[in-house]
């Protein structure tokens, strides 16, 4: 790809584009992890975008090592996590299992469905508790 001229990156599509010699290439499966985490009050409040996954693992796993004796409550959006592999689900458990050591709390929010399906049939809903609704997530901020 000597002659690239450029790259676009389509954010809701998560590929990559390229423009070589006048036509555009498709790269699929080139998936990006977007962590924006957001200190309310006594809630962290993580939005996720992007595939969880081992490519990820090492990124996610310290953002969320730095978090573990802040606050007394986490929520981690996941309305747009498309996909999350073993290593993704074994990043949750950790950071869960951590905050139990603190005494903290946990919880996902508006998980994407396929990742919601997957979250039931695992029993990992059990885990970690899934909040639906603006409702669920105003009382979690009440209670702190």
């Amino acid at each position: 790809l000597k002659n690239l001229q450029s790259k676009i990156w389509i954010e809701n599509f998560c590929d990559l584009l390229f423009l070589f010699e006048n036509k555009f290439i498709v790269c699929y499966y080139f998936h990006m992890l977007k962590i924006e985490i957001e200190n309310k009050e006594n809630i962290y409040y993580i939005n996720l975008a992007g595939d969880i996954d081992y490519n990820y693992e090492v990124e996610l796993k310290s953002r969320l090592e730095t978090l573990f004796s802040s606050v007394k409550t986490t929520v981690i959006d996941l309305k747009d996590v498309h996909y999350i592999d073993s290593i993704g689900l074994s990043i949750m458990t950790y950071y869960k299992k951590q905050l139990m050591k603190y005494k903290k709390k946990l919880y996902f929010y508006r998980p994407y469905e396929q990742i919601k399906k997957v979250f039931l049939m695992t029993r990992f809903d059990q885990i970690i508790p899934i909040i639906e609704t603006e409702d669920e997530f105003q009382k979690i901020e009440r209670e702190g």
